[in-house]
């Protein structure tokens, strides 16, 4: 992990001090190294790789070894991966997204869909990038000064107090502050006594009640001027009342007697009888509610004389041995029956429609060779910390089906791993680096944050950098590796 992070500080001050299409005429494709610059700039890597006849380019120019760099060879511009069975495909990377920050250390992004299969590798790349060293910072109003004296004894003055926009200063293009410096209020009014008025007498309330006799009020409120600085309160009642009626009230309904119990609904077995009643006693008036409850009341009934009863099916039985050849991959023949039990057939009823004999086609291959599968992968698990680049794994089981009597096991990884990329920055201590000899401090005093060190508080050579991938799984076998 503290390699990692050193090598995205390291690439972070490559890309600070130089930005630009940089071409290469050879390339060494197991180290990702590139040799043999061509002195020029272009504006993007197709035009290196297209009308120079270069081999490989890079856009951060990152030294590895006297004269070497980090590369990316021309032809993954124009190829489309393929696996040597034709089972996944990668389609081309996409241009380099914008920057994830305006200003100070962030990152940018490419990806490449996978066109066939399940691809293996990443499907997104990440670089470093910069576009500014220094945030702007808006200002911050201080604090406001003590208010000052009063410009008038009596009757009304002001006073005024001020604040200045220091808290911070606005720098390197930030906004000054918004709003005012001045504040400006009254003071030392001392108004006369007011003695308070009644207002207008409102209208009169609605009913106390909806139905029936009621009472209604009307209000007036001592406002007009309201009583001020000891002035009296205002003489007599703020209230009147009278009586008032709305409507008749509603009268709910009640149910009548219920009535005699009818005849049996069937001659034979069981049945039902039914009785009933009416919502009358009284009837729902004035809006009143209708009966709460059923009309009718309905129970069983029976008669000695019993019905026919139609036969039903049992259950199936289990299936047979299957008839077919073991392991030979021919069908053979099992079967099933049932019987008419369900219940029986009584008192003239009918006999159970259908088979009671039902043939499956089967393959006797109980004990044969079965070849393991993959499951499905697992959740994602938790990133191992909670800042700067932690890694998070998740895994798949060879149970769908499991490898059986000597069938052959599950191919491929059954752990992966992915970078955890949107935890925040964890603390780190500034560290000096040798830029050809001498130290090169310039990222670590201006509180960019960008610096790289050994990991045990020693200087090292800016220049000694690897590529994030490499570092990102440095065995290149066993599990897979992604990118969160």
């Amino acid at each position: 992990m503290y390699q990692m992070l050193g090598v995205w500080l390291v690439l972070l001050l490559a890309l600070v001090a130089v930005q630009g299409e940089y071409c290469f005429r050879k390339y060494k494709g197991r180290h990702g190294v590139c040799k043999g610059q061509i002195r020029k700039n272009f504006r993007n890597k197709e035009a290196c790789c297209k009308q120079h006849n270069a081999v490989a380019f890079n856009e951060i120019k990152v030294k590895k070894g006297r004269n070497a760099y980090v590369c990316t060879p021309c032809k993954k511009l124009f190829e489309v991966h393929t696996s040597v069975n034709s089972k996944w495909k990668w389609g081309p990377w996409s241009d380099w997204g914008a920057c994830s920050v305006s200003c100070q250390a962030g990152y940018k992004k490419r990806t490449r869909p996978c066109l066939k299969g399940k691809c293996k590798g990443t499907p997104e790349q990440m670089h470093p990038c910069m576009d500014k060293q220094w945030c702007p910072v808006d200002g911050s109003w201080g604090p406001w000064f003590p208010w000052q004296g009063c410009s008038a004894s009596c009757k009304g003055g002001r006073q005024n107090r001020y604040r200045y926009c220091n808290n911070p200063r606005p720098e390197n293009g930030g906004l000054y502050c918004h709003g005012t410096n001045t504040d400006i209020r009254g003071c030392n009014a001392k108004p006369c006594a007011v003695n308070g008025g009644w207002s207008e007498w409102s209208g009169f309330s609605v009913c106390s009640q909806t139905c029936g006799w009621s009472i209604q009020t009307r209000q007036r409120t001592c406002n007009n001027p309201p009583p001020e600085h000891g002035g009296h309160w205002c003489k007599g009642k703020d209230m009147i009342k009278r009586r008032c009626f709305e409507r008749k009230c509603p009268v709910h309904g009640g149910w009548s007697l219920w009535s005699d119990w009818t005849k049996c609904s069937v001659s034979c077995g069981t049945g039902k009888v039914k009785r009933s009643r009416d919502c009358n006693s009284p009837y729902p008036k004035y809006g009143g509610q209708d009966c709460h409850g059923k009309t009718i009341e309905v129970k069983g009934c029976q008669h000695t004389r019993p019905c026919p009863i139609d036969g039903r099916w049992s259950d199936w039985s289990d299936f047979s041995k299957c008839s077919a050849v073991p392991c030979s991959g021919v069908n053979g023949e099992k079967k099933r029956s049932r019987s008419c039990t369900n219940p029986r057939p009584k008192y003239n009823g009918r006999y159970c429609t259908g088979s009671s004999v039902d043939r499956e086609k089967c393959a006797n291959d109980v004990g044969c060779p079965v070849n393991g599968s993959w499951c499905e992968w697992k959740d994602w698990g938790a990133c191992g910390q909670t800042c700067g680049n932690a890694i998070q794994l998740h895994r798949r089981h060879c149970k769908c089906p499991a490898p059986l009597n000597g069938g052959k096991p599950c191919e491929g990884p059954e752990v992966e791993s992915r970078i955890c990329t949107a935890l925040p920055k964890c603390p780190t201590v500034s560290r000096g680096c040798r830029r050809g000899g001498s130290e090169s401090g310039s990222a670590m005093k201006s509180g960019s944050g960008v610096g790289s060190g050994s990991g045990d508080g020693s200087d090292v050579d800016c220049d000694q950098e690897t590529d994030d991938s490499d570092t990102a799984n440095p065995s290149g076998s066993g599990s897979g590796s992604k990118r969160g």
